[in-house]
């Protein structure tokens, strides 16, 4: 258990936290959530796009930006498995979590605290 202290003018406050704490989120619900933050904060630009573009051409440029999205996400999961792979192509540890992480194995600390940023 880690322990912080809070100081003001007026009071004094104590915040413990558990850092053993594990996610309780399955991979599947973690994908959905992301999927909808995007797909949330891009619903407000489609109104505009299918102004601009029309039908057809609005419903074109989703699904490039569908498929852009999808191919990115998939190039990232593979990028996860081949950090960790050896020249003789067995596993040495577990994939990263994070993207930080994946690059931090990728590219070095520099490049990590960058994308950290």
């Amino acid at each position: 258990v880690d322990a912080c202290t809070i100081s003001s003018d007026t009071s004094t406050t104590t915040i413990s936290k558990d850092i053993s704490l594990q996610g309780t989120q399955t991979k599947l619900s973690a994908a959905i959530n992301l999927g909808k933050c995007i797909c949330g904060a891009g619903s407000f630009a489609l109104p505009h796009v299918f102004l601009n573009e029309g039908v057809i051409g609005g419903t074109l440029a989703m699904m490039a930006c569908g498929f852009l999205a999808m191919t990115t996400m998939q190039s990232i999961n593979n990028s996860r498995f081949l950090a960790i792979e050896s020249s003789n192509g067995e596993q040495t540890r577990n994939p990263p979590t994070s993207y930080v992480e994946l690059t931090q194995m990728a590219l070095g600390e520099n490049a990590s605290k960058v994308v950290f940023s």
